[in-house]
């Protein structure tokens, strides 16, 4: 990110004294007027990052955009609420005692009865933030996420005429960066807003097996509620060639898997007849066991925890 802005001010620069007119002027212009488009930002050509007719006041007006990230995140969950759900949730299960729910990585969770449980997106969302946050930087599934210091701030569950879709919002954050990058713009940087944190949200299609286990498939994503935005989508490619260790499309990959395992080990995804004691009985895996907002799954037994 610093190396992306230090590119972004020289550039104007560069437009600026090249072109020898004013900076009102430049900014409603494009690089290819200014016949600039071979100009270098983090490794990159402006044609290359596909910026050549973008006015300049655009490139600048996108990347300010990032800051304004308040109203991403449209199905938040409370911390307290949620922690006492999954307690709840997992309550007489082999995970019952752990202080987190990273177990919920490497093993099924297991009940001495098939029981039907129905997990909340907010409370799935709590989950996966606990274990994201708890995992050290070895865990390879979650290596990347904890690199970036990823926190999982919302997962939302939809069915639309029986489809099932899921999205879910991670916020990484560049705090680190924003004395670097003040100091390298000096008085410039009282023009460009520099955020604290970014939010990507992943949306994924779901598919669910006739043994209840949970696939998902990326159909996009968008940083701070900009996903077409090619100015931004240039800024992240920026980003990513300057540092090797930020690679959205290996974070889509990670959220998806690390989230289907999850689910998968809570229990395989099913509708079912609940009786008074939560015993499951009628079981049909599959999609249907997916609603709004929600998704049940049918709990491993402890003969089934040891099974391959």
């Amino acid at each position: 990110m610093f190396k992306l802005l230090k590119g972004l001010i020289a550039f104007v620069l560069v437009v600026v004294v090249v072109a020898g007119i004013g900076l009102v002027v430049v900014a409603n212009m494009t690089p290819r007027d200014l016949n600039l488009t071979q100009v270098s930002i983090g490794g990159k050509t402006i044609e290359e990052l596909g910026l050549a007719d973008t006015k300049i006041k655009d490139i600048f007006k996108s990347f300010n955009s990032l800051s304004d990230n308040k109203d991403v995140v449209d199905n938040p969950y409370d911390q307290a609420t949620e922690e006492q759900n999954a307690s709840d949730a997992t309550a007489g299960s082999s995970i019952e005692n752990e202080e987190n729910y990273l177990p919920l990585l490497d093993g099924k969770v297991t009940y001495d009865k098939q029981y039907l449980k129905v997990y909340q997106d907010k409370t799935l969302a709590y989950i996966f933030n606990n274990i994201v946050t708890s995992a050290s930087n070895q865990d390879g599934t979650l290596e990347e996420l904890r690199n970036l210091n990823v926190t999982i701030e919302q997962i939302s569950i939809n069915v639309v005429d029986g489809e099932p879709s899921l999205n879910v919002i991670g916020k990484f954050s560049i705090v680190q960066f924003k004395q670097q990058i003040v100091e390298q713009l000096g008085v410039l940087a009282s023009f460009v807003k520099i955020p604290d944190y970014l939010y990507i949200k992943v949306d994924f299609d779901v598919a669910v097996d006739s043994l209840g286990m949970m696939t998902l498939a990326s159909t996009g994503y968008s940083i701070n509620g900009q996903e077409d935005d090619p100015v931004i989508k240039a800024l992240l490619e920026v980003v990513q060639s300057a540092d090797s260790s930020f690679n959205i499309q290996s974070v889509v990959e990670k959220l998806a898997l690390g989230i289907s395992s999850v689910v998968g080990n809570l229990g395989r995804i099913a509708s079912a007849t609940m009786g008074a004691d939560g015993t499951a009985s009628d079981i049909v895996y599959g999609v249907s066991g997916i609603g709004d907002g929600s998704l049940s799954v049918v709990t491993y037994t402890h003969i089934e925890g040891i099974l391959p």
